[in-house]
């Protein structure tokens, strides 16, 4: 039996869902929702909350209130500020996928991705061949924490990528069956196939979504087939969006991504309730194989400017 928490320092999973799709979609496979939860928030935090429980994780989702990095960083930063013990953040949604991995595995629809680093591609001065200067970028970037590191490393590996495919078609089974009240869709099934809405239709599988796991390009700016191919083999990069580089500095963080297009400028739209759903699958199964860290408990003192700040009830800090 799970107690409600009742302070924010109980809280060490955050969820960022960037479009209410992606939120929907994740909001299915939470295993229960704190709808009663009080765990308030630093002042001048503009976030908005909501609190659930996946597995043994007591999990706070915050909602953008638009897409891009600018607004990920800004909701990030707030959440780290506001919730002080979060040892993981997932950027959950989906993305436009590389057809091909540098190892040369086919990345399909409906198929998920996994950051283990980040390449922004909508920096720098543009070539005449509409190709974006990136030297040393990996350094500016920054690198995830040993803890996520490790973690994603295990998650790379063949046993690894196994384990959470096959955790993961639990889920999906279970949100295949649920029936949306709007247009009696059933989520994380297949749409038609359209032959006017995609340019390689034999893309399309009916067997249980892949994860792939590497390096995602993420930034605003649109892109042609041939910019893609040329960024994904300069960098090793296999899928791109648009909020993890905001995100990726300011909190923890993991992006788990289902492929919606191929990032060459024509959007799927059939498809994102699918790769949202299977993004949301991947997820749970990740949050379910995180590992567990011994935590040891404090007076809850910071020291500020020679003056003693202490958390309340709520895990809001106050002056004694």
């Amino acid at each position: 039996m799970f107690s409600q928490p009742n302070c924010r320092r109980d809280f060490h999973i955050g969820i960022i869902c960037a479009l209410p799709f992606e939120y929907n979609a994740m909001s299915r496979v939470v295993d229960e929702f704190w709808d009663g939860a009080q765990a308030g928030k630093v002042g001048r935090d503009p976030n908005t909350y909501s609190f659930g429980r996946i597995g043994d994780w007591n999990v706070v989702f915050v909602h953008l209130s638009s897409t891009g990095k600018v607004s990920a960083a800004i909701a990030a930063a707030n959440l780290r500020m506001s919730f002080s013990n979060l040892e993981l953040v997932l950027l959950i949604g989906v993305c436009g996928g590389v057809p091909t991995t540098p190892s040369g595995e086919e990345i399909s629809l409906g198929d998920v991705v996994i950051s283990s680093s980040i390449v922004q591609h909508d920096i720098g001065g543009p070539f005449s061949d509409g190709f974006v200067d990136r030297h040393n970028f990996l350094d500016r970037v920054g690198k995830p924490s040993k803890n996520i590191l490790n973690f994603v490393t295990l998650l790379g590996t063949d046993r690894g990528r196994e384990m959470l495919e096959d955790r993961a078609a639990v889920h999906l089974a279970g949100l295949q069956s649920h029936t949306r009240t709007a247009g009696r869709e059933q989520l994380g099934q297949q749409p038609p196939q359209d032959n006017n809405s995609l340019d390689d239709t034999s893309r399309l599988r009916a067997h249980s979504p892949l994860v792939f796991v590497g390096c995602i390009g993420s930034g605003e700016n649109k892109m042609s087939a041939e910019q893609r191919d040329g960024l994904a083999k300069a960098y090793g990069i296999i899928a791109f969006e648009r909020e993890a580089a905001g995100a990726w500095d300011e909190v923890p963080c993991i992006i788990v991504k289902g492929v919606c297009d191929y990032a060459d400028g024509l959007q799927n739209a059939e498809w994102q309730a699918t790769a949202a759903t299977t993004a949301a699958a991947f997820s749970k199964a990740l949050i379910q194989r995180y590992p567990r860290t011994d935590r040891i408990d404090t007076d809850d003192q910071l020291f500020v400017g020679g003056r003693i700040l202490h958390d309340d009830a709520r895990g809001v800090a106050v002056t004694r």
